[in-house]
């Protein structure tokens, strides 16, 4: 008994030696089989990097289906490397690319020249497919055969087309944009320009007119209209017609008009002339006599180039007149005329009127006496405080001093000067002159003859 029992712990004890061996062995097993995994997995990954070629891809799945053969261990794993390397075939599949050259959208000065950059394109099996682009222009979704810069705002597409060798089609678009032509109308002369009212001497306005052109030199034609105080106005502008007048120059390019104008002002700036032959008029008192108003402007000339004049007559103190001056009684009386034309111009002059009683003498005084072996000469001077010089009645006579009777001889009147002969003399040693004014008052004058030398 006491044997058979030390053999069966001697067998226990051998059992568990072979298992705690068994145990050993099966972890060393799994350590070298994740070992190999382990750098399997770092070689693939090198692989992965590399972005192989084609050649390269071909030649790694040979290897890899000889180590599948060789290191049946190992052959899920190198299963899984051969996805991936399926895969990596995947990306590099044949592809086609068409890109434009410059930009998508191009603006283009009017008139400059356009250099289209075009496209090019690429594919990875057929090469470079660049004269094989086909390029269509298209205006308004037409086909034009090219792009024409002087089309003022066109905007052209132009469509690039690919085709690879596979049947496979890409196209691109540009966009070229033609810039808005540059007018510029620029007027000869002055904006604004002035004539003053002339009807005498009429003066025809000269239109020095204006000038259009495009941004690349081309001269456009200019048409002109004008209109006359808001109206439409025909024929030449003239010093004669007042007014504002507008002269509107046009110059159509494109279907755009392109607009400046000119202002002309015809114009009365100068106030009506007035002038009087005198300042101060005297009249007689006459019972049951007046000076109308009409006769008071008529002492007044006014001139004007516009003969649209309105008169006014005031007094002193600015009160207009509406009735006529009595002669009956005497005064002395202020009166302005007021004229002012159709532009506002205005212009005043005084007078002054007298009604008065005349009961001073006129003034008579002999200036020189001159004398020579034939003639006497004989100058004087004349005045009065009503009558003109020239209603004045003047006479003379020659006086031997004796006091007989007296003859005198008429003048014309406003005749200040006259000649006696020698002969006519006599024994006259005196030479005496009369006048009378319009009332009847009457004065005379006495001078010695001096000897004849």
């Amino acid at each position: 008994m006491a044997t058979n029992k030390n053999v069966e712990e001697k067998e226990r004890e051998e059992n568990k030696k072979g298992l705690i061996l068994f145990i050993i062995l099966l972890i060393l097993l799994l350590a070298l089989f994740i070992g190999i995994r382990a750098l399997s997995s770092k070689k693939e990954d090198k692989k992965e990097q590399k972005e192989p070629t084609t050649e390269q891809v071909v030649e790694d799945k040979t290897m890899d289906e000889t180590v599948e053969e060789e290191n049946p261990y190992v052959y899920t794993e190198q299963k899984t490397t051969k996805v991936k390397k399926t895969s990596n075939n995947q990306e590099q599949k044949n592809t086609l690319t068409l890109v434009l050259k410059g930009d998508n959208v191009i603006y283009v000065d009017y008139s400059d020249e356009y250099i289209d950059e075009g496209a090019y394109a690429l594919d990875t099996k057929d090469g470079d497919l660049s004269v094989s682009i086909v390029k269509t222009i298209y205006l308004n979704n037409r086909v034009v055969d090219f792009i024409d810069t002087t089309n003022s705002g066109a905007v052209y597409t132009i469509k690039y087309v690919i085709t690879n060798s596979r049947g496979e089609t890409k196209e691109v678009v540009r966009t070229v944009i033609i810039k808005q032509a540059e007018v510029t109308i620029a007027l000869n002369g002055n904006s604004e320009e002035k004539l003053e009212y002339q009807v005498s001497n009429r003066v025809t306005y000269t239109d020095l007119g204006a000038t259009a052109t495009t941004s690349n030199g081309i001269n456009i034609p200019v048409t002109s209209t004008i209109t006359r105080n808001g109206e439409m106005y025909e024929g030449n502008i003239s010093s004669d017609q007042l007014g504002t007048y507008i002269i509107t120059y046009t110059a159509t390019y494109n279907d755009k008009n392109y607009v400046v104008t000119r202002t002309v002002r015809v114009e009365d700036t100068v106030a009506p002339v007035i002038t009087t032959e005198k300042e101060t008029y005297k009249y007689l008192v006459e019972e049951e006599a007046e000076l109308t108003l009409d006769e008071i402007k008529a002492l007044f000339n006014v001139t004007d180039e516009d003969t649209n004049i309105i008169t006014t007559l005031t007094d002193a103190d600015g009160v207009e007149m509406t009735t006529n001056i009595s002669k009956a009684l005497e005064g002395e009386y202020t009166i302005i005329l007021s004229a002012k034309d159709r532009s506002n111009n205005v212009s005043e002059r005084a007078i002054s009127i007298s009604v008065m009683k005349d009961t001073e003498a006129p003034t008579v005084t002999i200036t020189n006496i001159a004398t020579s072996e034939t003639e006497y000469t004989i100058e004087f001077s004349v005045s009065d405080n009503y009558s003109e010089n020239e209603n004045i009645a003047i006479s003379y006579a020659l006086l031997d001093g004796t006091g007989g009777d007296i003859d005198f001889i008429d003048l014309e009147n406003g005749q200040y000067s006259f000649t006696i002969p020698v002969t006519d003399i006599g024994t006259a040693k005196f030479i005496a002159i009369k006048v009378k004014d319009e009332c009847g008052n009457e004065n005379a004058i006495v001078q010695a003859l001096p000897s004849i030398i």
